[in-house]
């Protein structure tokens, strides 16, 4: 968790988006079904992949806010796990 949030602060945001003309980046994350939950740091509650490409867009949002809205910044999650094999309930 703390890794996926320090490769959008650090690695995109204060590394790929530094250069005058880099304006625009993504994370993109795919979740492959191994993983089942990760541990919020702060609050020790586990979330599912779609809570943390959430928490990951409003990291997002407070970026591009600290910067005056002169970088774009976004996060994309990809499930690749196919429909008819998921599980009804992801935890």
């Amino acid at each position: 968790f703390t890794q996926l949030e320090n490769a959008l602060r650090t690695q995109l945001a204060g590394q790929y988006l530094r250069h005058e003309s880099c304006k625009a980046g993504c994370l993109l994350l795919t979740y492959n079904g191994q993983k089942r939950s990760w541990e919020d740091p702060a609050t020790k509650a586990k979330l599912c992949f779609p809570d943390v490409v959430e928490h990951l867009k409003r990291i997002a949002a407070t970026i591009e806010e600290e910067t005056a809205h002169n970088v774009r910044v976004d996060v994309f999650g990809l499930d690749l796990i196919d429909p008819a094999l998921a599980p009804t309930h992801r935890s």
